[in-house]
C-alpha cells in the first residue's frame, strides 16, 4: 500500500466514520472501515499493529516500531470518528482541487492521521532510535472513550503528539470541558388549578437568569494562552403534558475549564451561585458530570515542546507555540503521564463545516515534521 499522504488522506475519507455510532447504525456511523483501513496500511508496512476494543465493533488501532530501549518512546494519537457530514455535499467522495484535500474529516483529523501513518512508514525503513508508537483512537468527538482506554491501558511515553488542525503551530495549553444536567423540581397539578401546584419549570427560568449573568461575568482567572472559562446551556426539558403543571425540567451545562480546574471544583461553584442568589426559592439538584475533559498546560521550555518546536523549524523555517479554546486528547496524555502537545494541519475554522479542507502543503510538511519527531529531532 502506498505512503503517499495526500492518497491515505482520500483512502481514509472515503471510509466514512461518523460519530456517534453505531448506536445508531446506518451505513455512515462507527470508526470500524477506518480500523481495518489503518491496520493493514501499517502490516503492508511491516508495522506490528494490534487492536484494542473499546466499545462493540469499534476498536483503537496500535502501532509499533522498537527502537533501543535507552531512547525511550514518543507516542502519536489521532482520532479515526468525525462528525456527521451535515450539508456537505458528497462528504465521503474526496476531491482534490486547487492545492487542497476536501471531504469529512480532511482536517478533523484524517489529515493529520494520514501524516502520521505515511511518516510511520517512512519512518520503518530506516531504523529509528526511540520506539515509536501510534494510535489511531475511537469516538472522540463524543465521549473520548477511545483514548481514556488508551490510558488505562498503561501506554507509556516520553513525548506525545496529538493530531489536530493547528496550521502547524504547537499546541502547549487548551481548555477542558465539563458537562452536565442540572434538574429542577416542583409539584404535578391540574393545569386548571396551577396554584396547587409547584411549576418546575417556571422554577428553571430563574435558575436560567442565575447562569446567564453568571456567564456573562466572567468566570475564573484569565489565562496568558487561553480565553476564559466560559458557560452555556445547550439544551432544555420539561414537563409531560399541556394540561399538567410539570414537576421536573432540566437543562444541559457546558462550562469550558482552564489546566487545573476539576470538574467537582467547577459544579460546585455553579450550584454556590445559584444558592446564594436564589436561596430555598428553587428545589435543584446537579447531577454528576456526563463528560469531564481535562485542560492542558506545558511549559514551553519542557523538552517535549522543544523537541517538537526543533522539528517543526527544521521542516518550515519557523515555529510559534499557542494556546486554543478547544480541547483535544492531549489533556488525558498529558494527565496520564504523557507529556503531550497539540500537532496538525489544516485549520479548526473549517473542521466541522461544510468546507472542510486541508492544504496539501501543510499535509506533506506534517508527515515530514512527524518523521523528524519519530526519528528523534
Amino acid at each position: 500500500m502506498t505512503a503517499d499522504v495526500v492518497s491515505i488522506l482520500c483512502d481514509l475519507i472515503s471510509r466514512p466514520s461518523v460519530n456517534p455510532g453505531p448506536e445508531e447504525l446506518d451505513d455512515v456511523r462507527g470508526e470500524a472501515r477506518v480500523a481495518d483501513y489503518v491496520e493493514d496500511l501499517l502490516r503492508a508496512h511491516g508495522i506490528a499493529a494490534s487492536r484494542q476494543p473499546v466499545l462493540p465493533g469499534r476498536d483503537n488501532v496500535l502501532g509499533r516500531i522498537e527502537g533501543a530501549p535507552e531512547a525511550g518512546a514518543v507516542l502519536f494519537e489521532a482520532h479515526m470518528d468525525t462528525v456527521p457530514a451535515g450539508a456537505m455535499e458528497r462528504p465521503f467522495d474526496p476531491e482534490v482541487r486547487d492545492g487542497r484535500v476536501y471531504g469529512r474529516g480532511s482536517c478533523d483529523t484524517k489529515g493529520s492521521l494520514a501524516a502520521m501513518l505515511a511518516a510511520l512508514a517512512r519512518a520503518a525503513s530506516g531504523g529509528p532510535r526511540a520506539t515509536i508508537l501510534l494510535a489511531a483512537t475511537v469516538d472522540e468527538e463524543h465521549l473520548f472513550r477511545g483514548v481514556q482506554q488508551l490510558v488505562a491501558s498503561g501506554v507509556r511515553a516520553d513525548v506525545g503528539v496529538v493530531g489536530e488542525p493547528t496550521g502547524l503551530a504547537v499546541v502547549i495549553a487548551h481548555r477542558g470541558a465539563v458537562r452536565w444536567r442540572l434538574r429542577t423540581s416542583g409539584r404535578s397539578a391540574h393545569s386548571s388549578r396551577p396554584e396547587e401546584g409547584v411549576n418546575a419549570i417556571y422554577a428553571m427560568a430563574k435558575v436560567l437568569g442565575v447562569l446567564e449573568d453568571y456567564g456573562r461575568r466572567g468566570i475564573g482567572p484569565e489565562h496568558p494562552l487561553l480565553p476564559r472559562p466560559t458557560l452555556s446551556v445547550g439544551r432544555i426539558a420539561g414537563g409531560g403534558a399541556i394540561n399538567v403543571v410539570p414537576e421536573e425540567c432540566e437543562i444541559w451545562i457546558d462550562r469550558r475549564t482552564l489546566p487545573g480546574e476539576e470538574a467537582a471544583e467547577v459544579v460546585g461553584d455553579v450550584a454556590r451561585e445559584i444558592a446564594a442568589r436564589l436561596g430555598d426559592s428553587v428545589r435543584f439538584e446537579m447531577l454528576p458530570p456526563e463528560l469531564a475533559d481535562f485542560g492542558m498546560e506545558l511549559p514551553a521550555d519542557h523538552p517535549s515542546v522543544q523537541r517538537v518546536l526543533r522539528c517543526v523549524e527544521a521542516v518550515r523555517g519557523e515555529a510559534r507555540t499557542v494556546g486554543v479554546g478547544y480541547g483535544t486528547d492531549a489533556g488525558k496524555l498529558t494527565r496520564g503521564g504523557i507529556p503531550s502537545v497539540v500537532l496538525g494541519p489544516g485549520d479548526v475554522a473549517f473542521a466541522h463545516s461544510a468546507q472542510e479542507h486541508v492544504e496539501i502543503d501543510q499535509l506533506e510538511q506534517a508527515a515530514a515534521i512527524y518523521e523528524r519527531v519519530m526519528r528523534g529531532g
